[in-house]
């Protein structure tokens, strides 16, 4: 980077000032300029160290919020571009976050995963012959699609009870063998009670194939969200006026934090009790609705008094099974 003339002086006024006060306020001043100016020509791997370095989720936000100024995209996690914490690329202004963030999931599975970003495998399959994750961990990452460049979550988490089932196994008990005969006959030699297995790898490979590529349904895969990421991350902007019901309090007129799929953003409604008790949904539905802003009501002196503030009020809805994707 060249300095110049403006940098020059910039950096001059602060050592100015500096002269004339204690010297305890030199070492704060210096990083903070320091600060700035990685701010402004390294925004990228800045805005990543800050996030690393959050210690509360109001960092995490004031970070996001940061980066959606600079233009910055911050990704989701995903095999061969995240590690253990929020990594940078400022070639395409994108920082990637990292999966140490994710519940149950380790900084060392974060670096050894990220240690295989260079390998090359066919088919997921192949990964999970070097996979480095436990079960839980591994299942956790499919379903946030960490993993999507294999396959959809539902095919992935198939693959993996095939693979558990049948890779690297000698034998299976011709009684509780859940494997047509013309399918193991392939792949193994058969004895009066027993098949012995003469090639795992070519028999996990043929099932792999004929698993549909489909995903989970889109419910589950919102609540992995919250209760793994502790936020939702999936927006659907096709699917208009669905919301997914993050958390709900019937104590009086229910009031329902309400995720819109179709914007990301998150509400907070309210419902009239005759109409939720007619048809009440839960934590974690998805419901069609309507919503309009009301004013706020307060019981004074036994009438109920209209207030400058407004809430939302869903006025109808109807609850949906699913919503495809």
């Amino acid at each position: 980077m060249l300095v110049t003339d403006i940098q020059i002086k910039i950096w001059s006024m602060p050592l100015e000032i500096m002269e004339k006060h204690d010297n305890h306020s030199t070492g704060y001043s210096m990083i903070g300029y320091l600060c700035a100016m990685l701010r402004y020509y390294y925004p990228v791997e800045f805005i990543a160290a800050y996030l690393n370095n959050a210690n509360n989720e109001s960092d995490i936000i004031t970070g996001t919020e940061l980066a959606t100024q600079k233009g910055i995209k911050i990704a989701p996690p995903r095999f061969r571009y995240s590690s253990e914490a929020y990594t940078p690329n400022a070639t395409e202004r994108t920082i990637t976050k990292g999966v140490g963030s994710i519940k149950y999931i380790s900084d060392t599975d974060g670096k050894n995963l990220y240690q295989l970003k260079n390998n090359h495998y066919d088919t997921f399959c192949d990964f999970l012959k070097e996979n480095p994750c436990d079960s839980r961990a591994t299942q956790i990452l499919i379903v946030l699609d960490f993993f999507c460049e294999f396959g959809k979550s539902q095919k992935l988490l198939d693959t993996v009870d095939v693979f558990q089932k049948y890779y690297g196994r000698a034998m299976l008990n011709k009684a509780s063998c859940e494997l047509p005969p013309f399918v193991i006959s392939q792949f193994a030699k058969e004895t009066a009670k027993q098949y012995r297995i003469t090639d795992s790898t070519g028999l996990v490979q043929y099932l792999y194939s004929a698993i549909p590529d489909e995903s989970i349904p889109i419910k589950e895969k919102l609540k992995a969200e919250c209760e793994y990421l502790g936020y939702i991350e999936t927006v659907i902007p096709e699917v208009k006026q669905y919301g997914y019901v993050v958390d709900i309090d019937t104590k009086y007129s229910p009031k329902v934090i309400l995720y819109d799929l179709a914007s990301g953003e998150q509400m907070v409604c309210k419902v009239n009790k005759k109409m939720y008790q007619s048809k009440p949904f839960d934590k974690n539905d998805i419901i069609q609705y309507i919503a309009q802003s009301k004013p706020k009501v307060r019981l004074v002196d036994r009438d109920w008094v209209k207030l400058p503030e407004e809430e939302l009020w869903i006025t109808n809805y109807i609850i949906r099974d699913f919503v495809r994707k």
